[in-house]
């Protein structure tokens, strides 16, 4: 019997400043396909409102629908990223190309924590009734606020958007953290 090996092509050009150990661990976890990919859509701007809380980078990233991403750093001692992502690849519990993107995106940024993405990433722990109290006294001392709200109000007139394909046909993802 003869033994087949498969080796695929990865590019080793750098398209981030990602470390090459982040690099490696990267490809690694998510495999050459998704890692190429995960890549390109980060070179290519897809990575959308990224924020960062403690050890969580979380984003979403444009893909043929939008995808909510988070990767958990390891702790001390762990150098292991855990990924969730609300694609089907990714609701499977793989590393997906939006976990690639998110992660490549905020260790991409890691030494530049401006005041703004701290301010998000409180919002992002906040209440919804503390976030639309914000809001409204936000909207009420600023007209041009209000109206791009108003046109935002205006825009989802039309209702949700369509479900996905997998709630369509009765399958659920599960995560377990």
């Amino acid at each position: 019997m003869i033994g087949l090996v498969v080796c695929a092509a990865v590019s080793t050009d750098a398209t981030s400043t990602a470390t090459p150990a982040v690099r490696d661990l990267l490809l690694h976890l998510a495999g050459p396909r998704a890692f190429v990919r995960g890549e390109a859509y980060f070179t290519e701007g897809r990575v959308r409102s990224l924020h960062e809380d403690g050890s969580v980078l979380a984003g979403v990233v444009e893909g043929k629908e939008q995808y909510r991403v988070e990767v958990h750093r390891g702790s001390a001692g762990r150098s292991q990223l855990i990924a969730a992502c609300t694609c089907p690849h990714g609701a499977d519990g793989r590393f997906c190309k939006h976990a690639v993107a998110v992660a490549l995106a905020g260790l991409e940024g890691r030494d530049e924590v401006a005041e703004e993405d701290e301010l998000r990433g409180w919002l992002a722990r906040q209440r919804h009734g503390v976030l639309v109290d914000l809001l409204w006294e936000a909207a009420q001392a600023d007209p041009a606020l209000a109206d791009r709200l108003a046109d935002r109000r205006d825009a989802d007139a039309g209702g949700p958007p369509p479900p996905r394909w997998s709630t369509v046909q009765g399958r659920r993802s599960t995560r377990r953290w």
